[in-house]
Protein backbone atom coordinates (compact mmCIF):
# COMPACT_ATOMS: atom_id res chain seq x y z
CA UNK A 1 0.00 0.00 0.00
CA UNK A 2 1.30 3.24 -1.04
CA UNK A 3 0.59 6.37 1.60
CA UNK A 4 -0.90 9.71 0.33
CA UNK A 5 1.73 11.69 1.97
CA UNK A 6 4.64 9.48 -0.40
CA UNK A 7 2.64 10.60 -3.42
CA UNK A 8 1.61 13.92 -2.67
CA UNK A 9 4.75 15.13 0.10
CA UNK A 10 2.04 16.06 2.30
CA UNK A 11 0.89 14.99 5.46
CA UNK A 12 -3.18 13.78 5.38
CA UNK A 13 -4.42 16.38 7.16
CA UNK A 14 -3.24 19.01 4.73
CA UNK A 15 -4.73 16.99 1.89
CA UNK A 16 -7.06 19.01 -0.42
CA UNK A 17 -9.29 16.03 -1.80
CA UNK A 18 -10.24 16.00 -5.98
CA UNK A 19 -13.60 15.35 -6.86
CA UNK A 20 -16.35 15.73 -9.38
CA UNK A 21 -15.56 17.30 -12.49
CA UNK A 22 -12.62 18.96 -14.19
CA UNK A 23 -10.03 18.03 -11.81
CA UNK A 24 -8.22 21.24 -11.06
CA UNK A 25 -7.17 21.00 -7.53
CA UNK A 26 -5.39 23.16 -5.39
CA UNK A 27 -2.85 20.33 -3.67
CA UNK A 28 -3.39 17.06 -5.26
CA UNK A 29 -3.30 18.38 -8.80
CA UNK A 30 -5.19 16.31 -11.55
CA UNK A 31 -5.07 17.76 -15.04
CA UNK A 32 -7.93 17.05 -17.32
CA UNK A 33 -6.55 17.70 -20.91
CA UNK A 34 -5.15 14.58 -22.23
CA UNK A 35 -1.54 14.25 -22.90
CA UNK A 36 0.29 16.67 -20.87
CA UNK A 37 2.34 15.12 -18.17
CA UNK A 38 5.45 15.83 -16.61
CA UNK A 39 6.80 18.77 -16.62
CA UNK A 40 4.26 20.15 -18.23
CA UNK A 41 1.84 19.21 -16.74
CA UNK A 42 3.56 21.18 -13.68
CA UNK A 43 3.46 24.42 -15.84
CA UNK A 44 -0.65 23.45 -17.22
CA UNK A 45 -1.79 23.43 -13.55
CA UNK A 46 -1.83 27.20 -12.72
CA UNK A 47 -4.99 26.96 -12.82
CA UNK A 48 -7.79 28.17 -10.23
CA UNK A 49 -7.80 26.27 -7.69
CA UNK A 50 -10.58 23.50 -6.88
CA UNK A 51 -13.03 24.13 -4.21
CA UNK A 52 -14.67 21.91 -1.72
CA UNK A 53 -18.00 22.70 0.36
CA UNK A 54 -16.28 21.52 3.38
CA UNK A 55 -13.39 24.23 3.16
CA UNK A 56 -14.69 27.01 1.23
CA UNK A 57 -15.47 30.13 3.21
CA UNK A 58 -16.13 33.05 -0.04
CA UNK A 59 -19.04 34.38 -1.37
CA UNK A 60 -21.28 31.45 -2.80
CA UNK A 61 -24.61 31.72 -5.67
CA UNK A 62 -26.54 28.94 -5.32
CA UNK A 63 -28.69 27.26 -8.86
CA UNK A 64 -31.30 25.16 -9.09
CA UNK A 65 -30.97 22.54 -11.78
CA UNK A 66 -34.10 22.26 -13.37
CA UNK A 67 -33.92 19.07 -15.85
CA UNK A 68 -30.68 17.33 -15.55
CA UNK A 69 -28.75 16.13 -12.48
CA UNK A 70 -25.21 17.01 -11.59
CA UNK A 71 -22.72 16.14 -13.87
CA UNK A 72 -20.00 17.67 -15.27
CA UNK A 73 -21.53 18.37 -18.86
CA UNK A 74 -24.67 19.37 -17.54
CA UNK A 75 -23.52 23.05 -16.03
CA UNK A 76 -20.71 25.47 -16.01
CA UNK A 77 -17.54 24.51 -14.67
CA UNK A 78 -15.71 25.69 -11.63
CA UNK A 79 -18.76 24.83 -9.27
CA UNK A 80 -18.29 24.54 -5.66
CA UNK A 81 -17.30 20.60 -5.23
CA UNK A 82 -19.88 18.53 -3.13
CA UNK A 83 -21.88 21.57 -2.44
CA UNK A 84 -24.97 19.96 -4.09
CA UNK A 85 -28.29 19.38 -2.21
CA UNK A 86 -31.15 18.71 -1.95
CA UNK A 87 -34.19 21.36 -2.27
CA UNK A 88 -37.67 21.74 -1.59
CA UNK A 89 -37.45 23.61 -4.87
CA UNK A 90 -36.02 21.54 -7.03
CA UNK A 91 -36.86 17.51 -5.41
CA UNK A 92 -35.54 15.99 -8.19
CA UNK A 93 -32.05 17.23 -8.97
CA UNK A 94 -31.68 19.65 -6.46
CA UNK A 95 -29.16 22.55 -6.33
CA UNK A 96 -25.25 23.24 -6.73
CA UNK A 97 -23.26 26.15 -5.47
CA UNK A 98 -20.83 28.29 -7.02
CA UNK A 99 -18.27 30.75 -6.06
CA UNK A 100 -19.06 33.41 -8.72
CA UNK A 101 -22.11 34.56 -10.35
CA UNK A 102 -23.11 32.79 -13.10
CA UNK A 103 -23.79 34.86 -16.76
CA UNK A 104 -27.24 34.92 -18.21
CA UNK A 105 -26.11 32.80 -21.23
CA UNK A 106 -24.72 30.20 -18.81
CA UNK A 107 -28.26 30.28 -16.34
CA UNK A 108 -30.28 29.58 -20.10
CA UNK A 109 -27.92 27.18 -22.01
CA UNK A 110 -27.65 25.13 -19.11
CA UNK A 111 -31.35 25.95 -18.13
CA UNK A 112 -30.67 26.62 -14.26
CA UNK A 113 -32.69 28.85 -11.77
CA UNK A 114 -30.67 31.23 -9.57
CA UNK A 115 -31.55 30.65 -5.79
CA UNK A 116 -31.27 32.88 -2.82
CA UNK A 117 -29.12 31.13 -0.24
CA UNK A 118 -30.98 31.48 2.97
CA UNK A 119 -30.10 28.55 5.18
CA UNK A 120 -26.53 27.96 6.85
CA UNK A 121 -24.17 26.19 4.72
CA UNK A 122 -24.02 22.29 6.57
CA UNK A 123 -20.13 21.29 6.15
CA UNK A 124 -18.75 17.78 6.26
CA UNK A 125 -16.14 16.04 7.35
CA UNK A 126 -13.82 13.35 5.20
CA UNK A 127 -13.52 10.08 6.57
CA UNK A 128 -11.52 8.41 4.72
CA UNK A 129 -8.63 8.33 1.90
CA UNK A 130 -5.87 5.88 0.95
CA UNK A 131 -3.78 4.71 -2.25
CA UNK A 132 -3.69 1.31 -3.10
CA UNK A 133 -1.26 -0.25 -5.82
CA UNK A 134 -2.57 -3.27 -7.56
CA UNK A 135 -1.49 -5.08 -10.28
CA UNK A 136 1.09 -2.13 -11.27
CA UNK A 137 -1.72 0.25 -10.76
CA UNK A 138 -2.17 3.17 -8.55
CA UNK A 139 -5.61 3.77 -7.33
CA UNK A 140 -6.57 7.11 -4.78
CA UNK A 141 -9.69 6.40 -3.26
CA UNK A 142 -11.74 9.60 -1.55
CA UNK A 143 -14.48 9.01 0.83
CA UNK A 144 -16.51 11.94 2.13
CA UNK A 145 -20.06 12.19 4.68
CA UNK A 146 -22.66 13.63 2.43
CA UNK A 147 -25.47 13.99 4.56
CA UNK A 148 -27.06 10.74 5.54
CA UNK A 149 -24.85 9.05 2.57
CA UNK A 150 -21.05 8.36 1.94
CA UNK A 151 -19.99 9.73 -1.13
CA UNK A 152 -17.23 8.13 -2.98
CA UNK A 153 -14.33 8.48 -5.56
CA UNK A 154 -11.29 6.09 -6.89
CA UNK A 155 -9.23 7.26 -9.55
CA UNK A 156 -6.45 4.45 -11.40
CA UNK A 157 -3.18 5.88 -12.23
CA UNK A 158 -1.14 3.36 -14.98
CA UNK A 159 1.89 5.31 -15.19
CA UNK A 160 2.72 6.25 -11.59
CA UNK A 161 5.61 4.29 -11.32
CA UNK A 162 7.28 5.66 -14.57
CA UNK A 163 6.73 9.09 -13.50
CA UNK A 164 9.43 10.98 -11.31
CA UNK A 165 8.59 10.87 -8.13
CA UNK A 166 8.26 14.75 -8.14
CA UNK A 167 5.65 14.99 -11.25
CA UNK A 168 3.00 12.24 -9.43
CA UNK A 169 0.94 14.97 -7.50
CA UNK A 170 -0.03 16.43 -11.20
CA UNK A 171 -0.62 12.72 -13.19
CA UNK A 172 -3.39 12.24 -15.18
CA UNK A 173 -5.75 9.75 -13.94
CA UNK A 174 -6.46 6.78 -16.23
CA UNK A 175 -10.82 7.26 -15.26
CA UNK A 176 -12.73 7.50 -12.49
CA UNK A 177 -15.92 5.07 -10.58
CA UNK A 178 -18.59 7.75 -8.17
CA UNK A 179 -20.53 5.70 -5.75
CA UNK A 180 -22.80 6.70 -3.00
CA UNK A 181 -22.94 4.68 0.41
CA UNK A 182 -26.49 4.57 2.53
CA UNK A 183 -25.44 2.90 6.18
CA UNK A 184 -28.64 2.89 7.62
CA UNK A 185 -30.37 1.41 4.36
CA UNK A 186 -27.35 -1.08 4.16
CA UNK A 187 -27.32 -0.23 0.34
CA UNK A 188 -24.92 1.55 -2.05
CA UNK A 189 -25.01 2.66 -5.52
CA UNK A 190 -22.57 3.34 -8.58
CA UNK A 191 -23.30 7.14 -9.84
CA UNK A 192 -20.73 6.62 -12.63
CA UNK A 193 -17.72 4.57 -13.96
CA UNK A 194 -15.62 5.23 -17.14
CA UNK A 195 -11.84 4.37 -17.73
CA UNK A 196 -9.52 5.67 -20.30
CA UNK A 197 -7.39 2.35 -20.81
CA UNK A 198 -9.10 -0.58 -22.03
CA UNK A 199 -8.27 -4.51 -21.69
CA UNK A 200 -5.94 -4.53 -18.65
CA UNK A 201 -8.76 -4.53 -16.30
CA UNK A 202 -9.26 -1.20 -15.23
CA UNK A 203 -13.08 -1.55 -14.99
CA UNK A 204 -13.09 -4.30 -13.13
CA UNK A 205 -10.50 -3.48 -10.55
CA UNK A 206 -12.33 0.10 -9.78
CA UNK A 207 -15.57 -2.30 -8.88
CA UNK A 208 -13.75 -5.15 -7.01
CA UNK A 209 -12.51 -2.06 -4.91
CA UNK A 210 -16.06 -0.04 -4.64
CA UNK A 211 -17.39 -3.15 -3.16
CA UNK A 212 -14.49 -3.60 -0.63
CA UNK A 213 -15.66 -0.24 0.69
CA UNK A 214 -19.23 -1.77 0.47
CA UNK A 215 -18.45 -4.25 2.34
CA UNK A 216 -16.57 -2.32 4.92
CA UNK A 217 -20.09 -0.18 6.19
CA UNK A 218 -21.45 -3.79 6.23
CA UNK A 219 -23.49 -3.07 2.88
CA UNK A 220 -25.36 -5.95 1.40
CA UNK A 221 -26.99 -4.62 -1.82
CA UNK A 222 -25.12 -2.53 -4.43
CA UNK A 223 -27.01 -0.64 -7.16
CA UNK A 224 -26.85 1.28 -10.19
CA UNK A 225 -28.06 1.32 -14.01
CA UNK A 226 -27.28 0.69 -17.22
CA UNK A 227 -29.65 1.92 -20.12
CA UNK A 228 -31.07 -1.36 -22.21
CA UNK A 229 -29.53 0.17 -25.40
CA UNK A 230 -26.19 0.03 -24.06
CA UNK A 231 -25.43 -3.75 -24.46
CA UNK A 232 -21.22 -3.37 -23.96
CA UNK A 233 -22.37 -1.69 -20.59
CA UNK A 234 -25.00 -4.73 -19.42
CA UNK A 235 -22.86 -7.32 -20.71
CA UNK A 236 -19.64 -5.59 -18.33
CA UNK A 237 -22.08 -5.46 -15.45
CA UNK A 238 -23.67 -8.77 -15.66
CA UNK A 239 -20.19 -9.99 -15.60
CA UNK A 240 -19.83 -8.45 -12.70
CA UNK A 241 -22.59 -10.12 -10.90
CA UNK A 242 -25.16 -7.70 -11.60
CA UNK A 243 -28.83 -8.62 -12.30
CA UNK A 244 -30.91 -6.37 -14.71
CA UNK A 245 -34.84 -5.18 -14.13
CA UNK A 246 -34.99 -2.73 -17.06
CA UNK A 247 -32.66 -0.31 -17.03
CA UNK A 248 -32.09 -0.80 -12.99
CA UNK A 249 -29.29 -2.82 -12.04
CA UNK A 250 -28.65 -4.61 -8.24
CA UNK A 251 -25.85 -6.89 -7.07
CA UNK A 252 -26.22 -8.39 -3.62
CA UNK A 253 -23.04 -8.70 -1.29
CA UNK A 254 -23.93 -10.76 1.81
Amino acid sequence: MVSLSEITGKQPDELVKVMMVDKQPSKIAVISEPGITGASAAQAVEKPATLFDDTYKGPRFRYGLNYRPLHSSHVPKDFIIWSDRKSEAFPVFGTVDYPRELTQHEIDTFELTPVPISEPVVLGDLPFYQAIEKDDILYQIWEKQKDKAIRGEIRPYTNWKSEPKENWSVMLSDGFIYYDIYPEQKAGRIIDMTTTKRRIGLGTHLVELVEQRMKSYEITKLGGSAHPTNLAARTFWSKMGFIFQDSEMVKSLS
